[in-house]
């Protein structure tokens, strides 16, 4: 929780090294799921610090990895995906397209499949928009969250 909650703070160096301290831990069988988590934070922490070349390369690890430990869902593809065409264009334009796309793939998955969505994917989810509409993560999530205690 706390890496979740620095990195929505925007302290991106802070989560880095919580998210670091989760991937180093020996996991058990029952917190595999943290560890698959961490990994997709791993690299969106990396995207907001521009480490272009470590991303390339952990993109690739992270997907090899949730593919051998059964975790490598729908949701989780589609972000690694996304997040390597995003690794690739810079430019405000294409990147806005991407995560639009990214959004609406995601949407459409968890619309159509099923496939459970964690508070990890609240964040993601927060994230996205926040580079799309230019807003504050935190206050993404905030709003949600205030949206479905209202209903």
């Amino acid at each position: 929780n706390t890496a979740r909650t620095l990195f929505v703070a925007g302290n991106y160096s802070e989560a880095l090294d919580w998210v670091n301290r989760i991937l180093n831990e020996k996991m058990t069988d029952a917190r595999e799921d943290l560890n698959a988590a961490a990994r997709i934070l791993y690299l969106l922490i990396h995207y907001e610090l521009g480490n272009d070349i470590l991303l390339e390369s952990i993109i690739t690890s992270t997907k090899n990895s949730l593919k051998y430990k059964r975790r490598l869902f729908k949701a989780e593809q589609i972000i690694l995906t996304h997040l390597a065409r995003l690794n690739g264009a810079r430019k405000g334009k294409d990147r806005g397209v991407i995560f639009t796309s990214l959004t609406q793939n995601l949407q459409a998955i968890f619309n159509d499949s099923g496939e459970v969505r964690t508070s990890t994917m609240d964040d993601i989810s927060g994230w996205i928009t926040s580079k799309i509409t230019g807003k504050p993560i935190g206050k993404i999530i905030a709003d949600s969250y205030l949206a479905e205690y209202k209903k």
